[in-house]
């Protein structure tokens, strides 16, 4: 069964992703052909690598306008200041 995945940022060979529980994985960068804060599913094969990546265009988009917003009400409410 495909567990959800948000992909956080690079690390040398390695992308380091999170589940939805919080718990942290490193796959192998090659293996993940995304941007850092794409939001995919897949599935572990034996080795723990994921398989059958799926990346989901509609949630990253909508989280990232979400990050943009709160970026831009912070920065507006640091100018108020």
């Amino acid at each position: 069964m495909p567990k959800r995945f948000s992909l956080d940022r690079f690390e040398g060979d390695f992308a380091v992703c999170y589940d939805g529980e919080g718990n942290k994985y490193d796959f192998p960068k090659d293996l993940l052909t995304l941007e850092t804060g794409a939001l995919f599913t897949a599935e572990l094969d034996s080795e723990g690598r994921p398989c059958n990546v799926q990346f989901l265009a509609e949630e990253t988009a909508q989280k990232r306008s979400e990050l943009k917003g709160r970026l831009n009400a912070l920065f507006n409410r640091s100018k108020k200041q």
